[in-house]
């Protein structure tokens, strides 16, 4: 058995026998790469700017040199904001929907009368299990709330406070 070719390895059904000729494979091809290493070493010993030419063709890709610039990054806004109005109004007094998730239990209903006692101007609707998301979102915008917020518990245990800034996205 002179040189093993990895093809012919697929076709040995004896796991010893296979596993045998692999670790040959891998220990021939690790001899042959050392010698490369070796004889590589040599030449640049001698003529140093072969090493200096291998050292600046072989540079590898970091996130940062793939990296693509983007001019809009640190940069002047050019025009106006269009949400100015609405972050410099700070006169205006939210007005927020509280509600749980469709199949609320006592928990979730706990934690809604302690969110109504921190924030002020909060309306509780409970909720029904046939208005989706869009629904309540058009509901409070219909009626000029600022905000909707969803309580949502799995297991009686509340996991998901989810807060939409109704302002900015149906107006």
């Amino acid at each position: 058995m002179g040189s093993i070719d990895s093809s012919k390895l697929k076709s040995i059904k004896n796991k010893q026998t296979r596993q045998k000729l692999f670790s040959k494979l891998k220990h021939e091809e690790n001899k042959e790469r050392h010698k490369e290493r070796k004889s590589r070493a040599k030449e640049e010993r001698e003529n140093p700017e072969l090493k200096e030419k291998r050292l600046t063709e072989n540079v590898p890709d970091t996130i940062e040199s793939k990296r693509v610039f983007d001019e809009t990054v640190n940069s002047e806004f050019e025009g106006e904001d269009e949400f100015n109005s609405y972050f410099a109004d700070t006169s205006k007094e939210p007005k927020i929907l509280l509600t749980t998730n469709g199949s609320a239990k006592k928990p979730a209903y706990e934690f809604a009368n302690l969110l109504i006692g921190i924030f002020p101007n909060v309306t509780f609707i409970k909720r029904k299990k046939k208005y989706s998301m869009k629904e309540m979102a058009e509901y409070c915008a219909n009626r000029d709330f600022t905000d909707l917020i969803i309580i949502n518990e799995d297991k009686k245990i509340v996991n998901e406070v989810m807060v939409n800034q109704l302002t900015i996205y149906l107006n």
